[in-house]
């Protein structure tokens, strides 16, 4: 049970992970959805875990998304996988640089849901909000009491 709680955590994190990026919120609300995103996910962390060290994962993810990373973008001025990776270090998702060159790759077999899945970004951060959970999830459960 405690793993299908874990896994509801780990989607909804996800999902909201695209919210500041363009799923929601508007232009020019990338801050408040930055916000909304990490401290519901270390509250939805700190639930299904039944550990209070989840809420400290609010705070990290919040300062991890904080700097701005778009300059290496694959359609940036100065692309890269590298700088791209290193940046989602941050956030525990050395596979950012990757998950954003992949998806630019196949972006126009890409299919367009409505205003969620608007192209080939909105992929890009479902795969990394579920990339990131993840990783925040397997590091609190590995310090979350027996």
């Amino acid at each position: 049970m405690i793993y299908l709680a874990i896994l509801l955590s780990i989607l909804l994190s996800a999902i909201l992970y695209r919210m500041p990026r363009g799923g929601g919120l508007g232009e020019g609300r990338s801050s408040l959805g930055s916000a909304i995103w990490a401290l519901l996910s270390g509250v939805l962390f700190s639930i299904s875990l039944n550990t209070w060290y989840g809420l400290l994962v609010g705070p990290l993810l919040f300062l991890g998304d904080a700097p701005g990373w778009s300059r290496w973008w694959p359609t940036g001025k100065n692309p890269s996988v590298f700088y791209l990776s290193l940046r989602g270090l941050l956030l525990l998702n050395p596979f950012m640089g990757v998950i954003y060159f992949g998806f630019y790759r196949w972006r126009h077999k890409l299919p367009r849901y409505g205003r969620f899945i608007d192209g080939w970004t909105a992929y890009c951060e479902l795969a990394c909000g579920l990339v990131t959970a993840t990783a925040w999830a397997l590091v609190l459960l590995a310090f979350a009491d027996p």
